[in-house]
């Protein structure tokens, strides 16, 4: 009765357990292809910057005349920057979410490591609980079963051949680096635009006679507040959302009939053991 009731019990594990994966799997696929969505947004920026900002001679020229020419490679730098960092998450990104969907459809489930997951609760021949005899005293019983819990093994080992498991890490590996292009990206867009804004009111800052560009200085300040605002922002939210204790796909966190057997045996007032 026993054993019947821990094989359901396992069976039951094994299918939340494949569940859950499948579910972060879900979520780190739509978190890459919001990645991609928002870099492609920014490569169309920078495309349309790059091609209907047209520099001509007499644009250059007043550059020179205002002393600040080295705008213009400033502003080519920095959307070349843009387009190349957005290229690289949509690359990127997009070959990773195809590559773990492949794994974790076409791979494969390695039921020993979700097993490594489990304490060995049952086992050994019939009317034994845990390779012992039923009758055998439940102190003893309860240590060897505590015993079994602490000494539970890290499955990271054994994981290896869970693809799975590897394709989730693995897309846990590349998200940093997408985060990482998608701020420099967004940092490189900004200075793109600070840059256009001092090239294309340096006619005006020569026909008005002033010794400063009050526009683009204006503009300027208007787009620097603005990435101050995002990285302010962005740092305030890390610290609101932050996981103070960070759990995988892994459901190994023992149960409350678990947690009860590392307690002592208490004697009751009947002289029964609760």
């Amino acid at each position: 009765m026993l054993e019947a009731g821990w094989a359901q019990f396992r069976g039951e594990y094994f299918r939340l357990r494949v569940e859950l994966a499948s579910k972060e799997l879900e979520y780190l696929t739509s978190r890459f292809n919001s990645l991609v969505l928002a870099a492609s947004v920014l490569a169309g920026f920078a495309f349309t910057a790059l091609v209907e900002l047209d520099i001509n001679e007499e644009i250059g020229t007043n550059l020179e005349k205002a002393g600040y020419e080295w705008m213009e490679e400033v502003y080519y730098i920095n959307v070349a920057c843009t387009m190349a960092f957005s290229l690289y998450i949509i690359v990127i990104a997009s070959v990773a979410i195809m590559k773990a969907q492949r794994m974790a459809v076409h791979g494969n489930v390695d039921m020993a490591a979700i097993q490594s997951e489990l304490p060995d609760m049952l086992g050994g021949a019939e009317g034994m609980i845990d390779g012992h005899d039923s009758h055998e005293p439940p102190a003893d019983r309860r240590a060897d079963v505590t015993q079994s819990i602490s000494s539970l093994p890290s499955n990271v080992d054994s994981q290896r051949n869970d693809d799975v498991q590897q394709a989730l890490q693995a897309m846990r590996a590349v998200q940093p680096s997408l985060l990482i292009s998608f701020g420099f990206s967004l940092f490189n867009f900004v200075l793109a635009a600070v840059a256009m804004g001092w090239i294309k009111t340096v006619s005006l800052h020569l026909s008005s006679g002033y010794a400063m560009n009050h526009m683009a200085l204006a503009l300027s300040c208007v787009f620097v507040a603005l990435l101050f605002s995002l990285a302010g922002v962005t740092l305030w939210m890390w610290r609101l959302f932050r996981v103070k204790k960070y759990h995988t796909g892994n459901m190994a966190s023992p149960s409350p009939y678990l947690q009860q057997l590392r307690q002592p045996l208490v004697p009751s007032s009947a002289g029964a053991v609760r």
